[in-house]
């Protein structure tokens, strides 16, 4: 699954987990929804140290048991709303493709694989794939306050037309974790 998602070398970027096709699409609604954020005062920024948790958004459409080895930043992207942090994560889904092995250490996808004549000894093998939609994941960084939210693109309905709501959520979000804590003192 790593081979078709960007791995940066840097590991103090932006928590997005897009592939090349899907890049600039994810900036875009990235950068709509920190400045939404931004504008009504909420900083957002990387995590200012190693004090934060970071959960890893599940690229995959549906829950299925087992692991997905995908890259991460160091720490995580949290937006700081009404002085609590709440951490950012955008991922582009994936979905389970029948590959075939080509050579050279790359699969290609069966139509590709009729396409250009192959010979010699080669396999097929599911393998999870991007397949361009992204999915929001916004949660609670600090250790022992469980809150998060997802939202996911559906055909016709891209994340970037839904910024103002999504906003609207995590700022009653941060209210939610900020009364948490506030209970539990």
């Amino acid at each position: 699954m790593d081979g078709f998602y960007l791995k940066p070398k840097k590991k103090l970027v932006v928590d997005v987990q897009v592939s090349a096709p899907c890049l600039a699409k994810c900036l875009r609604f990235a950068d709509r929804l920190f400045n939404a954020l931004g504008t009504l005062g909420h900083r957002v920024a990387i995590a200012p140290s190693f004090e934060f948790t970071r959960i890893a958004p599940d690229p995959r459409g549906e829950r299925r048991p087992g692991s997905v080895r995908i890259w991460s930043p160091l720490r995580p992207t949290v937006a700081f709303v009404h002085g609590m942090p709440i951490g950012l994560a955008v991922a582009e889904f994936c979905e389970m493709v029948t590959m075939h092995y080509a050579g050279y250490g790359k699969f290609v996808t069966a139509e590709e694989f009729r396409r250009q004549k192959r010979y010699g000894a080669t396999w097929v093998k599911e393998m999870a794939v991007p397949c361009g939609r992204l999915k929001l994941t916004a949660y609670s960084p600090l250790l022992g306050v469980a809150w998060s939210r997802e939202w996911s693109e559906r055909p016709g309905s891209p994340l970037e037309e839904r910024v103002g709501s999504i906003v609207a959520a995590i700022d009653s979000g941060a209210l939610d974790v900020l009364a948490r804590i506030e209970h539990d003192r």
